[in-house]
């Protein structure tokens, strides 16, 4: 069973939403997610099997047996885990880490780490505290208590924030230059600044929002063809819109359609659970 939840207010801006998949004691569940590359970062607590993880542009594999902080990728994953089945994730918004994070995001990004090690030992007390709770109410409240003590929003920069701002209102269809002097800043200041904050450039940022847009239009329109597709979310033409697509989604597009009507975990997320 999958249970979504929204984070108190104060931590919106920057946590997307608290997540629980946990299957039934009596029952040996495969879990299978295909998660495409969208700027975002997630904080994943294990207390079922170990679960691996494919890099689809690599084909390579790691076995997960423990809780861990992914940060932002530019690759797309699948996440497999059989067996007992008790996950609570933590997903936050492009550009969300920072604010509870004293460190440059750029640093750590296409990395999984040790949640100790990048929150201390009060991380640890909370992954017993999850584990104890009696209720998932009681879980998000520990969630929602933990990171609103660590909420520094001062750490995230204004001008990154407005510049993704705008990528997102363009739907990834802007000049980065020219956005620059929207801004008052030189493409290097821009790239450093973002980079900080996001763990990314703003070029590839807009490339990232432009893929999700695609991903919306076919999800909203599952006929559309993929030429339309293409000319509307401002790719140079189709073969452009391909490219972009598999390296960011792991398939082609023709594939992503045959998951359409799977029930996502999140915008970005294909899951399917199945009982045998």
């Amino acid at each position: 069973m999958y249970h979504l939840f929204i984070p108190n207010l104060p931590l919106r801006p920057f946590i997307e939403c608290y997540w629980i998949a946990k299957s039934m004691p009596s029952q040996s569940n495969t879990l299978y997610e295909h998660v495409f590359v969208d700027a975002r970062a997630d904080i994943l607590f294990n207390f079922g099997c170990p679960y691996a993880r494919t890099r689809l542009d690599e084909t390579s594999s790691e076995s997960m047996g423990t809780s861990n902080l992914d940060t932002q990728r530019t690759y797309p994953v699948i996440i497999q885990q059989t067996g007992e089945i008790y996950l609570i994730g933590l997903r936050f918004k492009p550009g969300g880490l920072s604010a509870f994070l004293p460190i440059p995001i750029h640093e750590i990004s296409n990395l999984t780490l040790d949640i100790g090690m990048m929150f201390s030992a009060s991380m640890m007390e909370l992954q017993s505290r999850l584990y104890d709770a009696a209720s998932f109410s009681q879980q998000i409240e520990l969630l929602n208590t933990f990171f609103l003590k660590r909420l520094n929003p001062n750490a995230v920069h204004p001008y990154a924030n407005e510049v993704a701002r705008q990528i997102e209102q363009y739907g990834g269809e802007i000049n980065i230059h020219a956005l620059c002097q929207q801004v008052g800043y030189s493409i290097r200041t821009v790239d450093r600044i973002f980079n900080i904050t996001y763990g990314i450039s703003p070029k590839a940022y807009a490339r990232i929002v432009r893929f999700q847009r695609a991903l919306r239009q076919m999800r909203q329109n599952p006929s559309l063809n993929l030429a339309s597709v293409a000319q509307n979310c401002g790719y140079y033409d189709q073969a452009h819109f391909a490219k972009d697509f598999s390296a960011l989604a792991g398939q082609n597009a023709d594939q992503f359609r045959k998951y359409l009507l799977a029930k996502s975990l999140a915008p970005n997320l294909v899951q399917i659970l199945q009982a045998p």
